[in-house]
């Protein structure tokens, strides 16, 4: 569960997290505006849960991007590295976004030349979020415990496709594809 306190300027909604915590703590610091607002400029309306959650995924896109980094480096006990270095970022996004509808076609028509996740409606964002967690995490963990690469792209997908499987649960028919 988190809990969340916002400013009443979702302009200068910033995140901090303490390590092991499921808490987060959102306040106000004006030395840096969120994306959200960046992209629609002064005055614009924003939503302010995402706003919130926009600032909520920074840290996670980080560990993901750490977890691929480390997935890309990783020798497998088969002898099995990467076949195509610099693949596996957006190979793990597509696997991220397709179990929710978002298809390199859909991705397209919705960014429309903006930040796809400024786009997204804000319980949609907390979706893909939570399934990036369980994507870095099962690629972390299955490092550690020294699985092979197919291994831990089958745990990833099905961490994923768990997390898609309860959003299209919980939120109306076509809501998520």
């Amino acid at each position: 569960m988190e809990a969340c306190v916002m400013s009443p300027s979702p302009s200068s909604v910033q995140a901090s997290t303490e390590p092991g915590r499921d808490i987060v703590a959102v306040s106000a610091k004006p030395a840096r505006r969120s994306k959200a607002v960046a992209l629609l400029g002064p005055g614009a309306e924003v939503d302010p849960v995402l706003a919130a959650a926009r600032v909520l995924g920074i840290e996670t896109r980080r560990q993901l991007q750490d977890a691929i980094k480390a997935f890309e480096g990783y020798v497998d006990p088969e002898g099995n590295a990467t076949s195509a270095p610099g693949r596996a970022y957006t190979y793990i996004t597509s696997m991220v976004y397709a179990p929710f509808g978002l298809n390199s076609k859909a991705v397209k028509e919705i960014m429309a030349g903006t930040n796809l996740r400024d786009r997204m409606p804000a319980w949609l964002v907390r979706y893909v979020d939570l399934a990036e967690q369980a994507a870095a995490a099962q690629i972390m963990n299955g490092i550690a415990l020294k699985l092979t690469r197919k291994a831990i792209r089958a745990k990833v997908k099905e961490s994923i496709t768990a997390i898609a499987d309860f959003c299209r649960a919980t939120f109306p028919v076509g809501a998520v594809q």
